[in-house]
């Protein structure tokens, strides 16, 4: 009888809209009678019709509402809005308390382009099963979850993917198989995940990166072999992993990373002596090397490098400065 008393009080007034998403269906409102669950367009105009609409079923039924009992929840509404809601109806507003983030009602969002699921620490390998079916992805933000290899496995259809952040998730160099097929990758943040070097020869797959993060994982020299391949690589990040002399020795010899302008290898075990092999990388113009043992000697051996950004701890360099007077 409600839902009856209620179309008839919107038949009156052709402005009122009509449910979100729901024009074709002509759906203006819902109601489930379990508890009385009224869901409805948020503006005035339309809360004060339902209010008509319940005033004449309390007057026919003899049934009312109890307001004290009554609550709200309301989705991209004003405070100005709300507060008239609210003289209307007096009720008290809450905040839905869900799950942060259901994977699977995004199974309908056939063209989303981009999906930001951060810190989301209760997404698991089993949401990744409706992410697989978004095929226009070209953005995906999972980091601080808990997504292990097999959950990246579901990954392996989204060619359009560009960037994937998979930061702090428990994932190893192994879920590159599974991403090595996704030749549109352009950024990937593995960052304090459980990378080693085992498994990671698949980068050499990934050949339109700009932009590698691959820090505080435990990863050594032989990582950056397999880098090589990747001529697109603007920037490489590397702190703090156990890269030493050696590793250095593979970046210069890569004289085809022609676009590498960013790399950050602060905090890893490298010499000063050992940065002299950076002098092939012309491209570079931001460089990370905090906490170096001799930074006078550093920035003597990179006068050639003109356009090189040092990020240096202040006080460290007039340490160095001193020293060397």
């Amino acid at each position: 009888m409600l839902n009856m008393i209620t179309k008839d009080e919107i038949r009156k007034d052709s402005s009122l809209k009509y449910h979100f998403g729901s024009k074709h269906l002509k759906i203006t409102h819902l109601f489930f009678a379990d508890d009385l669950i009224m869901l409805c367009h948020g503006g005035t105009k339309y809360v004060q019709t339902i209010k008509k609409a319940l005033d004449k079923f309390n007057a026919i039924s003899s049934l009312y509402l109890n307001l004290g009992k009554c609550i709200m929840f309301c989705r991209s509404l004003d405070d100005e809005t709300k507060k008239d809601i609210c003289n209307i109806f007096p009720f008290i507003e809450c905040k839905l308390s869900m799950r942060c983030c259901e994977p699977h009602l995004c199974k309908g969002l056939k063209k989303l382009e981009a999906l930001n699921i951060n810190c989301c620490d209760c997404i698991t390998d089993v949401d990744m099963k409706p992410i697989s079916e978004l095929t226009h992805l070209k953005e995906l933000q999972i980091s601080c979850s808990k997504v292990t290899d097999h959950g990246v496995t579901f990954l392996k259809g989204l060619h359009k993917l560009a960037l994937l952040n998979m930061k702090r998730c428990p994932i190893t160099s192994a879920c590159l198989d599974s991403l090595s097929d996704l030749v549109g990758l352009h950024y990937l943040n593995v960052s304090r995940s459980n990378f080693t070097d085992k498994g990671c020869d698949k980068l050499s797959k990934l050949k339109s990166l700009k932009v590698l993060n691959m820090g505080f994982n435990d990863i050594s020299d032989a990582v950056l072999a397999h880098l090589k391949g990747l001529t697109n690589l603007e920037s490489l990040y590397l702190d703090p992993c156990m890269i030493k002399d050696g590793g250095l020795m593979y970046l210069s010899i890569l004289a085809n990373l022609v676009n590498l302008e960013s790399l950050n290898p602060s905090f890893t075990v490298i010499t000063d002596g050992g940065l002299q092999r950076l002098a092939k990388l012309s491209s570079l113009k931001s460089l990370n090397l905090d906490v170096r043992k001799s930074l006078m000697l550093f920035l003597q051996l990179l006068q050639g490098f003109a356009t090189v950004l040092a990020v240096l701890k202040p006080e460290r360099l007039k340490a160095d400065k001193a020293q060397n007077e």
